[in-house]
Order: structure tokens, then sequence, then C-alpha cells
């Protein structure tokens, strides 16, 4: 009987974290829309390029520790906000031949594991999930750092994110030729964050 009270009482202390096993608070953050661009790049006839970007996106990042390694990244892009600077174009790259936006309305991310390396380097990798079609990805980049804004008094986080995708494995325009359009689309993005 003795001996069943002395381990209820430990697996209280334990639960209770007496010894020390303090969980660190949650920080949360929300990707600011005004203050983030999410752009890419795709070579055209091979000597020139074709620049666009997505203009209505969402995102979290969460975590507790300061060296990332527990973070959660969350993102998710409405596919049927491309823009490219001509409206012809934008309107094709919403059909079936490219991202086929009524039957995959959705670009999204989630990130796997986070590692923030020398010189505030960052490598995030996780899946991309992109015309219904998933596959593993690592982005790299800079944290920025952070900084209070004197307007609004929220706290901001900075990040600069690059990484390329072969439009292939995402069945996006299959009908094209390397020649006239490149097979690797490189994604940049830079990213503001406010605490939450």
């Amino acid at each position: 009987m003795k001996k069943n009270i002395i381990i209820i009482v430990y697996s209280v202390l334990l639960s209770l974290n007496i010894y020390g096993q303090t969980s660190l608070p949650l920080k949360s953050y929300k990707v600011d829309k005004s203050h983030t661009n999410i752009g890419f790049t795709i070579s055209h006839f091979v000597i020139s390029d074709v620049l666009g970007s997505f203009k209505d996106f969402e995102g979290t990042f969460i975590y507790s520790k300061n060296d990332f390694s527990d973070a959660k990244v969350k993102l998710t892009i409405k596919a049927s906000s491309i823009e490219t600077n001509d409206v012809n174009r934008d309107n094709h790259l919403k059909t079936a031949d490219f991202f086929d936006v009524a039957k995959y309305p959705t670009i999204t991310f989630e990130s796997q594991s986070v590692k923030l390396l020398k010189g505030k380097n960052i490598s995030i990798k996780g899946s991309i999930t992109i015309n219904g079609v998933t596959k593993p990805i690592t982005l790299s980049g800079i944290y920025k750092g952070e900084f209070i804004n004197p307007m609004t008094k929220n706290t901001i986080a900075v990040f600069q994110i690059t990484t390329d995708i072969v439009r292939k494995d995402f069945n996006i325009g299959l009908s094209y030729p390397t020649a006239a359009l490149g097979d690797v689309v490189k994604l940049e993005s830079t990213v503001e964050l406010i605490k939450e």
C-alpha cells in the first residue's frame, strides 16, 4: 500500500513539472499579407524570364524554442490569386493546363522540421501540395530578426525564403517544352509575421 502511494505521489509531481521540466510558452505568429510577397520566376524561351506572384494567402509560425527546433510552419495560398502582369496569361494559368484552380483551389505547405543555422540562415523541410500532388521540399533562407513596429506596437519577425520546384512534378504546363517554358520554377519570398 505504501509503495502504491509513493508511485502515485511521484506521478503527480511529474505531471506538475516539479522537477524543473517546465514547458516554454508558445509564440504564435501570423503572416502579414500587406508586407509579404510570394513570388516566382521561370525562364521564357531560355534567355528571358517571366516573373509572377500570388496575392492571396495566409500562414502561421508557432514555436517555443529560440533555435526554432520545435517550430511549426503552415501556409495556404489561393491558386487563383496568381498574377504575372498579363490578364490573358493569368487566366490561362488558372486553367487545367497549369494550376487547374477550379479543381485544386489551394497550394499548401506544412513543415516537418525547422533548423536555425549559422549566420541566421534557416532550413525548413516539409511538404508542398500543388495540383493535388504532394512532394517533399526544403526551403532555405535567412531569419532577419524581430522589431517592434512603432506605429502598431506589434512585434514583427522577418524571413527571406527561397526554393526551387520542378513544374512537371506537379503536372504544371505538361504540354509546354523546356525550350518555351523552363522546367525549374524559383520561388522567392519576403515574409513578415505579426506576433499574436
